[in-house]
């Protein structure tokens, strides 16, 4: 990018009383070029800017949100103000590790517009409101959940109740390709398999029931 010395030169003038205080900023734009003192004050608040900025990106969309009664997967946008219809397209909008989708009360099934089985996310937790108000119900068409190399150890499904799952290994959860995620605090029932099938992978499975 070539920028302009006269163009730096209205932003980064030299104190006449602190010479030395200053870094040198050369950039040669043209046969004329000069050399643009810049302030170390300037360095500090671009310094602390970028800081700030890359925090920010870190820190920001931790949380999600799911609501079968008032989220809409059109006009939503995952926020608890604005949150998503279903899991399935939730899931489908996140990728990272440290988020958690919160999931509302409600009945999460075929009719509201759920795909089963729901694909789990690495590093992406599913969390509902409390195992008897949370429902994700497959209907018997397929496993609820689903569990695909979900190797970070942070990743959990917790207070939901898991039912209507139908598969000849695991109805209510399948789990393969060294999946170590934590199943907690959820009540699985009604399931047609195992309520968890675990394949070469390595669960934390805790207060279910």
């Amino acid at each position: 990018m070539r920028i302009r010395s006269s163009f730096l030169g209205a932003f980064f003038k030299p104190s006449p009383t602190r010479p030395h205080s200053v870094k040198i900023l050369w950039r040669r734009t043209n046969p004329t070029a000069v050399f643009i003192p810049v302030h170390n004050s300037v360095r500090i608040v671009v310094s602390a800017f970028l800081a700030l900025f890359f925090l920010c990106e870190f820190a920001r969309a931790d949380n999600y949100y799911v609501n079968a009664s008032t989220g809409s997967n059109t006009a939503g946008s995952g926020t608890q103000a604005a949150p998503w219809k279903t899991i399935t397209y939730a899931l489908g909008q996140i990728s990272g590790s440290g988020h958690t989708l919160n999931v509302s009360a409600g009945t999460y099934n075929a009719a509201l517009g759920e795909t089963f089985p729901i694909m789990m996310n690495n590093g992406v937790s599913l969390v509902g409101a409390g195992m008897d108000v949370s429902i994700i119900d497959a209907g018997g068409t397929n496993t609820v959940v689903r569990c695909i190399s979900i190797v970070d150890a942070s990743t959990k499904v917790e207070g939901f109740t898991i039912k209507g799952g139908s598969s000849s290994l695991g109805g209510g959860f399948y789990l393969s390709a060294g999946s170590a995620l934590m199943i907690m605090n959820n009540k699985i029932t009604g399931n047609s398999g195992a309520g968890i099938y675990a394949e070469n992978s390595s669960p934390l499975i805790k207060g279910n029931q």
